[in-house]
């Protein structure tokens, strides 16, 4: 992963972790809070009348965009590796 994804990586993390303080304390695996994140976010756009389809289909094209120069794009590891008690949490359950 180039520099710049592994800052926008971190920059995800940074806001996951803000959600994830108003999360339920049952939800550790990190896709499922990504999805619940995402679910939020598109409330948020039916609340202000914005058309959430649209705007995850621009946020695709810049992911392809900014992943051109990738050979491999580890999605999941990037996360993990900023929020390793997720992994504790999943075995302890």
């Amino acid at each position: 992963m180039n520099p710049n994804n592994k800052k926008r990586a971190k920059r995800a993390v940074v806001a996951l972790k803000a959600y994830l303080d108003g999360a339920p304390a049952k939800q550790v695996q990190v896709d499922e809070l990504i999805a619940d994140l995402l679910a939020d976010l598109h409330h948020l756009c039916d609340e202000e009348n914005i058309d959430f389809v649209a705007i995850n289909e621009r946020a695709d094209s810049h992911y392809d965009m900014e992943t051109e120069e990738d050979e491999t794009v580890s999605g999941m590891d990037i996360f993990r590796s900023h929020l390793p008690w997720l992994d504790n949490k999943e075995e302890q359950a």
